[in-house]
């Protein structure tokens, strides 16, 4: 059973312009499908998105699960937690470029589950990742300076 308010205050954290590790590179790839369930691949390969999610629906201990991804639209995908026919947080990435000389993130969730979100710029090689801890609602997500890595 999930605690009520394990977390008293929305947690951000933003971990911007981190170099990835080169095993973590490469998993899309232009005009390809995602390499598995839990990677959304947006805009032909560009930017990956991947998320986790803190399980505590059992007795005993917390435990770390990989979130599904399912694409939507060419810059967007949702995520599913538990089951596949509850969507429980939605992701895209847009191109602000042409205003702000920055790629967009914006995510809006339907859980209060501590969920982290990363999004990869494929390209850049540049990672953002983003925390929402778990009792309170999961807070809209406008970051339109996340990642300064336009072409």
């Amino acid at each position: 059973m999930r605690s009520p308010h394990a977390a008293a205050v929305l947690a951000l954290a933003a971990l911007c312009c981190t170099p990835l590790a080169a095993d973590t590179l490469g998993a899309c790839k232009p005009d390809a499908a995602p390499p598995n369930a839990t990677i959304g691949c947006l805009d032909n390969g560009r930017f990956q998105i991947e998320a986790t999610f803190i399980d505590t629906s059992k007795e005993g201990q917390p435990v770390t699960r990989n979130a599904h991804v399912v694409p939507l639209v060419a810059d967007g995908v949702y995520l599913w937690l538990f089951t596949a026919d509850n969507p429980e947080v939605f992701v895209k990435v847009l191109d602000g470029c042409a205003l702000s000389a920055t790629y967009w993130i914006f995510a809006a969730g339907l859980t209060n589950v501590d969920t982290t979100i990363t999004v990869t710029d494929t390209l850049a090689h540049v990672t953002r990742t983003y925390h929402r801890t778990e009792g309170p609602p999961f807070e809209p997500l406008q970051d339109t300076a996340a990642l300064s890595t336009c072409p």
